[in-house]
């Protein structure tokens, strides 16, 4: 992707798909960051509590 001013071209940044890729992956990490957290605080589920959960539901 590249940034014009005025018509002329000042800066080049990463295409479209390094883009979303980059933002794909921090999202990613951010999700990793959460859970991560989760478990230290001990906010967790094991298999038989998730499925009475969801069976509820």
């Amino acid at each position: 992707m590249q940034i014009n001013q005025k018509g002329k071209p000042i800066s080049q940044t990463d295409s479209d798909k390094q883009s979303q890729l980059m933002d794909e992956r921090l999202a990613f990490l951010k999700l990793v960051n959460m859970a991560e957290r989760d478990i230290v605080s001990g906010r967790v589920m094991n298999l038989d509590e998730v499925m009475k959960t969801l069976i509820k539901e």
